[in-house]
């Protein structure tokens, strides 16, 4: 399976804002479309010890994909209050979420009719960004941006973005007008 981008960032995301992550919850699942069950996934499952919540990463979706999308978060929703492995972990509130790079306004609209919370990549990544820009300041920190702290991260994604905070390529603040050459 090809690497998501919006997977990788979302995971990240979470794990930075003290979520613990699991990442392609594959289960096997019985759809009302199909005549035999087929193997979903859950593309992330996030929990902070006072909610858990379900991810859907997509490059995008158009309405009628939406609707499918609806049913997929629900199927998974459904596993985890009824399978016995899953049981105790839904004792807290369950948040549904939906990321992708674009979300067209009817998709949108499908979503959050059914109580699933929108974002976009870009929203997530700028988010990301602040948190990861916060974490590499030290203590007493004079906004010397060689001072910054880089850590010990094992993954690449994250290393690469705080190679750029660090060296001015990514700032915590968004540009009003594009960068002049």
């Amino acid at each position: 399976m090809p690497l998501s981008l919006s997977e990788e960032v979302s995971e990240l995301y979470f794990q930075k804002k003290g979520y613990f992550v699991i990442r392609n919850l594959t289960y096997l699942a019985r759809r009302p479309s199909k005549k035999q069950a087929g193997n979903l996934d859950i593309d992330i499952l996030a929990t902070n010890g006072r909610e858990v919540v379900i991810v859907s990463c997509k490059r995008s979706l158009g309405s009628e994909d939406a609707e499918k999308e609806v049913k997929r978060f629900d199927l998974g929703e459904k596993l985890l209050r009824t399978d016995e492995k899953y049981k105790n972990f839904v004792t807290y509130p369950l948040r549904k979420v939906y990321v992708a790079e674009y979300v067209p306004k009817a998709t949108r609209e499908i979503f959050e009719q059914n109580r699933i919370e929108v974002k976009t990549l870009e929203e997530i990544v700028l988010e990301l960004v602040k948190l990861l820009f916060n974490e590499m300041k030290p203590e007493q920190w004079d906004g010397s941006r060689e001072k910054l702290l880089d850590g010990a991260e094992t993954k690449v994604l994250p290393r690469m973005l705080k190679f750029l905070i660090k060296h001015e390529f990514l700032t915590n603040k968004r540009e009003e007008s594009p960068p002049k050459h």
